[in-house]
């Protein structure tokens, strides 16, 4: 019972965490083009993908995001609430999922091992659709499992429709569903089981809702952001491991490095198991627990391969960041799996079992106290975020003009097209009616009566409009700073 306690606390402090930054923090660059280009206009032009930047509409979230805002009106935290609704899911799902694999005595320890990597957490308080991805992912994964455990063929179709749902929410998330198409299709043929007909509605879901905008997409060579093309150790692995440890420099930026070994080793570890697997025929590759290890290994190495297919072969490029976010639960659910299996293999020998729990709960302290390190109220790691007082901008000039009869849309602003959305949303949000909205790309030659600028004047002015000396000698020449902020970004006039 005590376990079962510590883990519902450790549940709602993950949450409890989201829900203050989203209500906290500012607004960030891609949230405000979520609501200002999407979630602000109608259900046919979200549905159609009639605007601006395509691949940023995340269709069900920018859908939740309308209905948020309309029932409690415009704010950061109205737009975060699907987000907050995907952390619910999500540790709804690595609950359940937990409770299927563990005994009580380790349920919370590999519940930090699941819920407190930092980066995760920062989604969940993004108005974005990787939160409610990784939400439906995580129960999409938890009735494949139980499904599994207990061969009901509903729980194929909820596993499925759960995918689905996360692949609506962000299109990225594609890959899981297709990862765990392709298994379900090996296991039919492998057991001899017809289940096929329980993935059918989620695939005309899927069909009916993503091949147009996918399309859409491809045909106009929009833009897509979080892709690199260096590789996928690089830009994929190599940035999730960034993005975990959260600019957090450990043994001197060593510990970077032990984490690649780890993965690597894991990776070796596993595809030994395998290969064992395929040619012994002893009971402890036949126990449930191992068919629970390879439907996760194999969906997370499907997922890998059509990384490599689409980077190297169509050379579409490799996932960055958050665009591959859905591998590091994966593959912590994998390593966990890997353990419990590894424990009810060795039923003689009880150091073993000792050695591997000792080391679930070293990786739990470890998850925990990297939480506690990087928990913070202040900023979004490697999210483009951008200025933070944008907000404080807006409520200066408000206060700066409010004895002031003026005339609507009479006052203009200029900033770099990175911060308009921002500006933007502050204007509408504050009904601050004498300031002119700001179209996403404009001339910023022309005159203005104030200027919103970045700390190093960095993302000022293309570099196609002005070079860097005639950019400096403008700046220097025209403007008049009159307000600096905290983190360096100032008005001027």
């Amino acid at each position: 019972m005590i376990y079962e306690i510590l883990s519902w606390l450790l549940i709602a402090l993950a949450f409890g965490y989201t829900v203050l930054r989203a209500c906290y923090l500012g607004i960030t660059h891609d949230e405000a083009v979520t609501y200002l280009y999407w979630s602000a206009g109608s259900f046919r032009d979200i549905f159609l993908f009639n605007g601006f930047a395509p691949p940023n509409n995340h269709l069900l979230n920018s859908l939740l995001i309308k209905l948020s805002v309309s029932c409690f009106g415009l704010s950061e935290f109205a737009i975060r609430i699907p987000a907050l609704i995907g952390h619910a899911l999500y540790l709804t799902g690595v609950y359940k999922t937990l409770k299927l694999l563990f005994k009580e005595n380790l349920l919370a320890a590999a519940l930090c091992i699941l819920i407190f990597n930092p980066f995760i957490l920062q989604i969940f308080a993004i108005g974005r659709g990787y939160a409610l991805g990784l939400g439906f992912m995580s129960m999409g994964i938890y009735f494949i499992l139980r499904f599994l455990r207990q061969k009901k063929d509903l729980y194929i179709f909820w596993g499925f429709l759960m995918l689905s749902f996360a692949t609506i929410s962000c299109f990225t998330f594609f890959h899981v569903y297709l990862a765990a198409l392709v298994w379900i299709m090996g296991y039919e043929i492998m057991m001899k089981h017809a289940s096929g007909k329980m993935v059918l509605p989620s695939l005309l879901i899927l069909i009916g809702t993503c091949l147009f905008p996918i399309l859409k997409i491809q045909a106009f060579h929009y833009f897509i952001a979080e892709l690199g093309h260096e590789g996928f150790w690089k830009n994929t692995v190599l940035i999730l491991i960034d993005v975990t440890l959260y600019n957090q420099a450990y043994l001197g930026g060593w510990f970077s490095q032990l984490i690649q070994y780890f993965i690597i080793a894991v990776i070796m570890m596993a595809a030994v198991l395998g290969l064992m697997s395929l040619r012994c025929k002893e009971d402890v590759f036949h126990q449930p627990t191992f068919s629970l290890l390879r439907c996760v290994a194999v969906i997370l190495l499907l997922c890998c391969a059509f990384i490599v297919v689409e980077g190297a072969v169509i050379k579409f490029g490799y996932p960055e960041g958050r665009a591959a976010i859905y591998l590091i639960p994966l593959f912590n659910l994998f390593l966990l799996l890997l353990i419990e299996w590894g424990m009810r293999a060795v039923k003689g020998s009880s150091r073993v079992r000792t050695a591997a729990s000792c080391f679930v709960v070293a990786l739990a302290f470890i998850s925990l106290i990297h939480f506690v390190r990087t928990a913070n109220l202040r900023d979004f790691y490697r999210i483009g975020a951008y200025e933070e007082s944008s907000r404080e901008a807006i409520d200066y000039l408000i206060e700066l003009h409010k004895s002031e009869q003026l005339k609507d849309r009479s006052i203009s602003i200029a900033t770099h097209r990175n911060f308009t959305p921002l500006l933007d949303f502050y204007i509408i949000k504050k009904n601050v009616k004498w300031l002119k909205i700001l179209p996403y790309q404009e001339d910023l030659r022309c005159k203005f009566d104030y200027y919103y600028l970045s700390g190093n004047n960095d993302g000022f002015l293309e570099k196609s409009e002005m070079d860097a000396e005639q950019k400096t000698a403008f700046i220097g020449k025209h403007l008049e700073i009159f307000k600096v902020f905290q983190d360096g970004a100032y008005l001027a006039r």
